[in-house]
């Protein structure tokens, strides 16, 4: 309402509209709109417009979908203005004036009748006229100088009417094609004519429609020739139109007669990988994972050599982030710190990209906020203001969480204002930098008779402007440097950093030759920051070392933490084109998870055994996943820190055998087990950080639940006070360990076989049966460290016995 006419709904502006879509269906029909190519978020039948406007003008086209038979139909109107009538209260000049005004442009449709007559309603493409084109070297163009086109019919054409393709280089002695597109019904005459101009002496060939009949002109060569035939249109449906981003399957279902089915993802051809499978039948397209950047799909068939005939366009709603977090301020932070003063107004906003729009928490010292919007404002700054802020966005479709934080604290004292001591001679004691407030209120204590005398030491460097610019970089001279390196303190901007720290990682895997070409590599990908930027980096230096990339990711089964991370892998997967296989302990150990374990450790006392427990059963599941790959190498993102604090455990723990075998940069791989190595092995954390921020990785940065109970955390802060005072303590443990795994007396006998599950033990029993042996006996304190004496009852440790082939079969239940 108003009535439509053809298709054609014409409104004046500011009137009400009201578009009902019926359809006969037995079970429900969903609905769902479209106004010229975005899709209206309403699912009803009906829909109005209270008081039409100039943006709401256009295309509205109505689909109806059942959700039995998943089949889908449409219909379509065009709302346009409408041309108000000539009121009949109006004055004799008025009359006259329109009189005139009507007889003029009649005179001009009388005068362009012969060239309008010669249009053609362009509303439908049911018939084309074809044009086979002279075998010689030419190229039409959009401006009609390679063919032109004029259609007779006996109504106007109401839209443009185009050739395809637009653009043809014909080769000599082969034919070529041309089509009529968007073409109305009801057509009488096709033409073709040669260059840009319609006159006779450059007729083609004509084609009469209604008599099919063809009429030759002056420039017809005899191998051209015109026919007319109906085309077909595809359709397209999907069995879901709302997906979360990397996580569900969409199936999409093109109907059509001709078997040769082209798939189109967000205007790309598909070409068939490990998360896209089209069915033989070519008519069905399998998204794995689908991603955002997936959407719209569309089908097509080939009708001519180079003439693609299209479905309309699905578009998939897909829930995604919260991706980049973004906490800005009024005043600007400057990595993290806002300075503000007393009294001043303080502004911070939360953005993050998502969809849904994210929901927000605000946090403030560690105590959560009442409100529940993306900005706060605090109009006049107090003590009690001051502190951390944190924001969180929350996504309730993807369950996922980001946060961001800023630091609000009073501004530095300034540098020019000073309280200076000095002796009773007029030597100079002290400067102390002050701000006016100090400086009113400050009482200096009475010196003593004895004249003070400083501590001979090296002199402290002045101090640096702060408002001086950075340095340039120390490689590409250019750009201002943004860091200085840890190890070497060499000043380098981001990207010349990043440079270097690729480089380096290269260095590593050439020189040690952990990575032999034609390598399947089996990447442990935790989510992490280690593992994330180890991925990114062996992504990019896998075209130079000639290898090929597998994420293995292990599900321990810790409840509110691995969800989470898993999520950033698949993320990862998704954004660097890279398989993703997930292995879980549940399926591989009998059905014990971490969560399982820490809840049968607890009461034996032994509550900290949670990560001994996860570190034997998360190698054995990565060794298990890398074969279910076909992987040949193994790679962990261990960096130096990592390895500087298992030596430190090691020597605590006065485990010497282990201190020998830590060292190096991996393990050969031995008896059969799979190669491993750590190419970050010298890289410190720091570096890892600093890339990762700068290559703007997405990573999940959360700590394990079990962590704090770790003996790891221990050695962890004794490494920070050895850095503090040496700062190449690190890096000297990890080639500590390098030279003492290179003796020969530290070199480990020979391993031999498990009796229960064949992988490679120094005793009877593996570690991870013997560990999996305890818990499921409910005696899990004699599985680790000297306790495990208790697990040897079965038979004394034996001499190493040649290792069978490990399986990938999962460890068998005791």
């Amino acid at each position: 309402m108003p009535v439509n006419y053809q298709g054609i709904l014409p409104a004046e502006i500011s009137s009400q509209v009201k578009m009902e879509c019926l359809s006969d269906g037995i079970l429900q029909i969903k609905y769902h709109w479209i106004h010229n190519i975005s899709v209206l978020s309403f699912s009803e039948k009906n829909t109005t417009l209270p008081s039409l406007t100039w943006d709401q003008m256009g295309r509205y086209r109505c689909i109806t979908e059942n959700s039995a038979t998943h089949e889908i139909l449409y219909n379509e109107a065009q709302v346009q203005a409408h041309v108000p009538r000539i009121s009949k209260d109006v004055t004799m000049s008025t009359l006259l004036l329109n009189f005139l005004m009507m007889w003029s442009i009649l005179g001009y449709v009388l005068l362009f009748t012969l060239i309008l007559l010669s249009l053609i309603r362009c509303y439908s493409t049911r018939q084309i006229g074809l044009y086979d084109c002279p075998p010689q070297t030419w190229r039409t163009r959009p401006d009609g100088q390679g063919a032109s086109l004029l259609a007779c019919g006996i109504r106007q054409a109401s839209s443009q009417i185009y050739i395809a393709p637009d653009s043809l280089i014909g080769v000599e002695r082969y034919s070529s094609s041309l089509a009529i597109e968007n073409t109305p019904e009801d057509v009488q005459e096709y033409s073709w004519h040669r260059g840009a101009n319609d006159t006779e002496e450059n007729l083609i060939i004509s084609y009469n429609a209604t008599s099919h009949s063809r009429r030759d002109g002056p420039m017809y060569s005899g191998r051209e020739s015109v026919s007319v035939r109906e085309l077909e249109i595809p359709q397209i449906s999907v069995n879901t139109t709302s997906v979360v981003d990397g996580e569900d399957v969409v199936a999409a279902t093109c109907y059509t007669n001709d078997s040769q089915v082209q798939w189109y993802v967000n205007y790309a051809p598909v070409s068939r990988n490990y998360r896209m499978t089209i069915c033989p039948d070519n008519k069905t397209l399998i998204i794995r994972m689908f991603s955002r950047f997936d959407s719209p799909l569309q089908c097509g068939i080939e009708i001519l050599p180079e003439l693609i005939q299209k479905s309309d366009l699905v578009y998939v709603t897909v829930a995604y982030g919260p991706y980049s977090l973004q906490l800005s301020s009024s005043p600007t932070d400057f990595s993290g710190i806002l300075s503000a003063e007393i009294g001043s107004q303080v502004e911070m906003e939360c953005i993050s990209y998502s969809r849904p729009e994210s929901k927000y928490r605000w946090m403030h010292n560690g105590s959560f906020l009442s409100f529940s919007e993306k900005n706060i404002t605090l109009p006049s700054l107090t003590w009690d203001q001051m502190g951390r802020y944190r924001c969180i966005a929350e996504n309730s479709a993807t369950q996922l969480t980001l946060y961001d934080e800023v630091h609000v604290q009073a501004p530095y004292f300034p540098l020019n204002l000073t309280v200076t001591i000095v002796q009773e001679n007029g030597t100079e004691l002290l400067a102390v930098p002050l701000p006016p407030s100090v400086l009113r209120s400050l009482t200096l204590p009475k010196l003593s008779e004895q004249p003070w005398k400083p501590r001979r030491s090296r002199p402290l460097p002045p101090l640096q402007d702060p408002t001086m610019p950075a340095p340039q970089c120390a490689s590409c001279h250019k750009a201002r440097a943004a860091l200085r390196r840890p190890r070497s303190g060499q000043a380098l901007c981001g990207a010349c950093f990043c440079a270097a720290f690729e480089a380096e990682v290269l260095h590593t895997v050439v020189a040690g030759r952990l990575l032999p070409p034609g390598a399947v590599v089996a990447v442990g990908a935790s989510g992490g920051k280690d593992s994330t930027v180890l991925a990114h980096v062996l992504r990019e230096l896998a075209p130079r070392l000639g290898i090929s990339l597998h994420l293995v990711a292990v599900d321990e089964g810790i409840g509110g933490y691995r969800d989470a991370a898993l999520a950033a892998v698949r993320r990862q997967a998704v954004r660097w084109d890279l398989p993703l296989t997930v292995v879980a302990y549940a399926d591989l150990f009998g059905g014990w998870t971490m969560d399982a374990v820490a809840r049968s450790t607890a009461g034996s006392g032994r509550s900290r055994a949670c990560c001994t427990f996860c570190g034997v059963l998360r190698r054995r599941a990565l060794e298990e996943g890398a074969r279910l790959v076909g992987a040949t190498h193994v790679v962990t993102g261990h960096n130096a820190d990592d390895m500087a604090e298992t030596v430190l455990m090691n020597f605590l723990r006065g485990d010497a055998g282990r201190l020998a075998r830590g060292g190096g940069l991996g393990s050969p791989g031995e008896g059969g087990a799979l190669p491993r190595c750590r190419p970050l092995q010298l890289a410190s954390q720091k570096e890892v950080v600093l890339y990762a921020h700068f290559r703007r990785l997405d990573y999940f940065s959360e700590e394990c639940v079990y962590a704090p109970e770790a003996f790891r955390g221990h050695a962890r802060d004794l490494l920070k006070m050895l850095e503090a005072a040496r700062p190449s303590a690190v890096l000297d443990l990890v080639h500590s360990a390098e030279r003492l795994a290179l003796a020969p007396a530290a070199r480990p006998p020979p391993p031999g076989a498990c009796s229960r599950c064949g992988a490679l033990a120094s005793r009877a029993l593996c570690q991870a049966c013997a560990l999996l042996d305890g818990l499921n006996r409910g005696r899990p304190r004699l599985a680790i460290g000297k306790g495990r004496r208790g697990l040897d009852e079965e038979g004394p440790p034996r001499e190493p016995q040649p290792s069978r082939p490990p399986t990938s079969e999962p460890v068998p239940d005791f």
